[in-house]
């Protein structure tokens, strides 16, 4: 970097010293701040290795150029992911486009939930699941997967069946 650019504070309240980039692909990296090291933002790279100063002149512009404030105030907290039931997941932007788009994505098996206008919407519909198995027993679970059979043609006895 030419000048040296001062960091903008983190959610978290303090202001970093300086960033940490990881996670590279030819195109994308994370930046870390090394204040608390809970907020990642993502970034191009334009294809730069992550140990140039033209890719760290870029992190620290999208460091600074991401929105903070009310939206970090109210975190919500995120349920597993659905499909690989790993914890290890993150809310993203996507600051390539305009207006800003966040989204929920799993580290482990690259799951992304639906893009949102912010980041407790996109927490919220994360969390939202189409089938919850704790609510259910186990009674009701098999007996809605009956009835879902039932009227497709399909010839099931479920006369010995416990329910």
């Amino acid at each position: 970097m030419k000048n040296k650019v001062e960091l903008k504070p983190c959610p978290c309240g303090m202001t970093p010293k300086n960033l940490s980039l990881k996670d590279p692909c030819l195109k994308w990296a994370y930046a870390c701040g090394s204040c608390c090291g809970e907020w990642n933002i993502e970034f191009r790279t334009n294809y730069d290795k992550l140990d140039t100063a033209e890719c760290m002149e870029l992190a620290v512009n999208e460091w600074n150029r991401t929105p903070r404030g009310e939206m970090m105030k109210n975190k919500v907290e995120l349920k597993p992911c659905p499909f690989c039931g790993k914890q290890k997941i993150k809310i993203s932007q996507d600051n390539s486009i305009e207006p800003i788009y966040f989204y929920v994505g799993c580290f482990i098996c690259d799951a992304e939930g639906p893009w949102q206008d912010t980041k407790e919407l996109a927490a919220i519909k994360w969390n939202t699941r189409a089938f919850e198995p704790e609510m259910l027993t186990e009674q009701e679970f098999n007996r809605s997967k009956i009835e879902n059979i039932q009227g497709t043609g399909l010839d099931i006895d479920t006369s010995d069946m416990p329910f």
